[in-house]
């Protein structure tokens, strides 16, 4: 466990939420935007991202998220103007503490930023 948690603890299980802010500007397809990796082993429940100052070029403007190098879901940032809401479409996956969860850019032509919500709990070693 980390930071000193223990199951006795009355928060050890409570969702969690990290944030990533991207930024897609000159960002090629399949570029890496940002990577997280927790303390303990966690189960990533969701994700979404607010849009930021620009958005991106086209409706396939979008990113992936991934489990090291495995998709397990992708943010359509599509059209979308600042300050929208974008859930994620996310499978429920296990990350032990030596796991990356990766953000990767999808279409090389697009200028967004997003602030990137990810909502997690510690699960039981």
């Amino acid at each position: 466990m980390g930071l000193g948690q223990t199951y006795a603890n009355p928060r050890f299980g409570t969702p969690q939420i990290v944030s990533i802010a991207v930024e897609g500007a000159d960002a090629a397809a399949n570029d890496e935007l940002g990577r997280i990796r927790f303390f303990n082993k966690v189960k990533v429940l969701e994700a979404r991202a607010v849009i930021g100052r620009t958005v991106g070029k086209g409706t396939t403007s979008a990113i992936t998220v991934l489990k090291g190098t495995n998709s397990i879901g992708a943010i359509a940032i599509s059209t979308n103007t600042e300050g929208t809401v974008v859930d994620a479409s996310l499978t429920d996956t296990v990350f032990a503490s030596t796991d990356d969860l990766v953000l990767q850019n999808v279409v090389a032509t697009d200028t967004f930023t997003a602030n990137i919500f990810i909502r997690y709990q510690d699960e039981f070693e």
